[in-house]
């Protein structure tokens, strides 16, 4: 940081950081199509979503996903398996959760989509042995996922632009403008290649079509 100027390395130390989450990847032989789940669920054990947010910074599993990306490219799995993963906040680091117990209720948060999945896994990532026994599955903590914390005066024109003070470096991505998200990181990505290949509509340069 001692070699960027100063106005510039402030933008990467004050920011606020996004938070934490806690995935759970599982492979199952049950035909989960039969089922007939949503690709994408959430499941809220609370209207009070401020309330299950706090919980979930807590260790509280009480706003889950479930995504089935095998329902929409079955390629991703072999014959006749399916892809479940399973996402939860990540309590702040320092709480001494127990995840084991947090394991457990994710695990029982994705049966209320996929009934039977516990007793039917031919695959868990992670683990020493598949099924896993009396054990549960093991979670993977993906640290700051959305980048800087999704804030009003940290979001769309606040988020660091593609271009740096360091010759030959171009960003893209969560941290970048315009923000997370699949299409928003996409389109720093596009961002990055138009100022790669000087054709950044801000310098007056038509961008590609696409």
């Amino acid at each position: 940081l001692e070699h960027l100027p100063r106005r510039y390395a402030r933008r990467l130390t004050r920011p606020e950081l996004s938070v934490s989450v806690y995935e759970m990847y599982l492979g199952t032989d049950l035909d989960v199509a039969t089922l007939d789940p949503a690709p994408e669920t959430i499941i809220h054990r609370t209207w009070d979503l401020d309330a299950s947010f706090r919980a979930g910074l807590a260790g509280g599993a009480t706003s889950v996903m479930v995504t089935i990306p095998t329902l929409t490219d079955p390629s991703l799995a072999p014959d006749g398996c399916h892809q479940v993963v399973v996402a939860g906040l990540a309590p702040e680091p320092g709480l001494g959760t127990d995840e084991d117990r947090l394991a457990t209720q994710y695990l029982q948060a994705a049966e209320e989509i996929v009934p039977g999945l516990g007793d039917h896994l031919v695959h868990v990532t992670g683990a020493d042995r598949t099924p896993t026994g009396q054990r549960p599955p093991p979670l993977h903590r993906i640290d700051t996922i959305y980048g800087w914390a999704t804030t009003p005066r940290q979001s769309g024109m606040w988020r660091l632009p593609a271009t740096t003070p360091v010759g030959g470096l171009t960003l893209a991505g969560q941290w970048t403008r315009p923000g997370h998200g699949v299409w928003t990181v996409m389109a720093s990505g596009l961002q990055a290649a138009r100022h790669v290949l000087g054709r950044d509509p801000a310098r007056g340069v038509a961008p590609p079509a696409l």
